[in-house]
Order: C-alpha cells, then structure tokens, then sequence
C-alpha cells in the first residue's frame, strides 16, 4: 500500500512522531524508523515516501508556524 493512501494528517503525525523521536537520540536513526514503522505498522518503503514528503513539503516548518 503506497504511503498516499493514508490520510495527510496521518502522514504528518508519522513524519513528526519520526522526527521527536529522532531528536531525543536515545536510539539510532535506524532505530527510531524501526520503532515509527511498528507504532503506526507502516513498510519501510512508506516510511521512505513519508519522510521524502514530509521534506518536500515542509512539515515542520509548517508546524512551527501554527
């Protein structure tokens, strides 16, 4: 299932659950995908397309503004 099938705000809580848990740097990168992937039980390869949106479009900054 590509990762556009999930509802945008979903994409955007994965994203920005991925990016905190990052930012805590208690696990690897790795580490912290794997864990992303099971929470929400999402493949890799959606992780992947979550993530290169997420950039692209600029969640983040989007989030700091509101």
């Amino acid at each position: 299932m590509s990762s556009k099938k999930l509802p945008v705000q979903k994409r955007k809580d994965i994203f920005v659950a991925l990016v905190n848990a990052q930012d805590t740097r208690t696990m690897t990168v790795g580490d912290t995908q794997r864990q992303i992937q099971l929470d929400y039980a999402i493949t890799p390869s959606q992780l992947e397309e979550i993530i290169s949106e997420g950039v692209e479009r600029e969640w983040l900054d989007e989030l700091a503004a509101a």
